[in-house]
């Protein structure tokens, strides 16, 4: 449920991220980051309590094993959500023109769906999606890696980029690992 609630959050602070590319006011990815970490505290908490106490774990309906990967995806999940805030702080410091902007949209949009693939991958259990995602994490970083912007904060855009990429692929290894 904690999962979910994450997961949603994060969709949630991409989309919005990705449309309010021209405005300057990003405060309100703070706010939805903070609940993310109070979230991500609460579950590592839960989660730990689940592997101490056999009990507690069977409630879960979750092996121990499980746990981990759950605890795995969810920092995951928490990383992501530091890069989209992040993001978005660097790009609300540049000027960018249109085509730059229309260039970071679409490098971002494509970060974005493959977040949404690998997250459907999980839900579904779908291995062939999360193999794919795994696949084309090197064409990602080199998608990041190919765009040039003349912003003094433009090599924190794509690292902070490639940080959300190397996330996604994270969370599709852990969707690889519950099935192997």
């Amino acid at each position: 449920m904690l999962l979910r609630r994450i997961d949603n959050i994060v969709r949630s602070m991409m989309q919005d991220s990705i449309g309010n590319l021209d405005e300057k006011n990003h405060t309100y990815l703070y706010e939805r980051d903070m609940d993310i970490n109070r979230l991500t505290y609460l579950a590592f908490r839960l989660i730990k309590a689940a592997l101490n106490d056999a009990s507690l774990a069977k409630t879960y309906e979750m092996t121990e094993l499980e746990l981990l990967h759950v605890y795995s995806l969810i920092d995951s999940l928490e990383k992501i959500a530091d890069q989209v805030k992040r993001i978005s702080r660097s790009v609300s410091k540049c000027d960018f023109n249109k085509q730059k902007k229309d260039d970071l949209k679409k490098v971002y949009s494509s970060l974005q769906k493959s977040f949404l693939d690998v997250m459907k991958a999980y839900h579904t259990s779908d291995l062939e999606i999360a193999f794919e995602v795994e696949l084309n994490s090197r064409a990602r970083i080199d998608m990041c890696n190919g765009v040039k912007y003349d912003c003094p904060h433009s090599s924190r855009i794509i690292e902070h980029m490639k940080a959300l990429s190397a996330g996604i692929k994270n969370i599709s290894r852990c969707v690889v690992g519950l099935k192997y």
